[in-house]
């Protein structure tokens, strides 16, 4: 939703309460759920090592904080 209607659109869609809790939520539960995932999984344990794993949740830590840095810019402007 983000990408197709922007922040703006889809926070005026959704309600500016709703669209913070749900973005907040991803945002702090998307990196655990992506190591509990990768590592309680049976096949993916086997293929991935534990410094795989890591490495693949920073990345996708690094890439929420970018999405998070860029809608909260987008809704509420630099400051």
């Amino acid at each position: 939703m983000l990408e197709t209607l922007g922040a703006v659109r889809s926070s005026a869609i959704l309600g500016p309460r709703f669209f913070n809790f749900v973005h907040l939520t991803l945002f702090f539960l998307g990196v655990p759920s992506l190591a509990n995932f990768l590592l309680l999984n049976q096949r993916c344990r086997a293929a991935l090592g534990w410094y795989a794993a890591a490495f693949l949740c920073i990345v996708f830590g690094f890439l929420l904080v970018l999405v998070h840095v860029t809608v909260s810019e987008s809704l509420y402007g630099i400051e």
